[in-house]
């Protein structure tokens, strides 16, 4: 998000959406790209996203190179300043990792 008082223009990264059947990316509303596969499994799972220039990725490992399993350019892409995660009803560890690493 740009700002973090400010929902209105932001991205959405929806993980294992449809029952684990599909992941999108949303930005100010508006769904810019949707991909059909299985990312999360029953065991733990690492799941990483990453932006850079523009670009948006997730997937599942822990090498951000590997596994893409959505990702979306954006022509126009937003300066991300603040990040908000949250889950349904399951028990999720949340790392934050250098983003000099992507």
């Amino acid at each position: 998000m740009p700002d973090k008082f400010n929902m209105s223009s932001m991205y959405k990264i929806g993980i294992g959406r449809g029952g684990n059947a599909f992941h999108s990316i949303t930005k100010d509303g508006t769904e810019r790209k949707v991909a059909y596969s299985t990312l999360l499994r029953c065991e733990a799972t690492p799941i990483w996203i990453t932006w850079k220039n523009g670009r948006i990725a997730a997937g599942n490992g822990t090498d951000v190179t590997m596994n893409v399993a959505i990702e979306w350019t954006d022509g126009e892409p937003l300066v991300i300043k603040d990040i908000g995660l949250s889950s349904w009803n399951k028990i999720w560890t949340f790392q934050i990792i250098d983003p000099l690493y992507a």
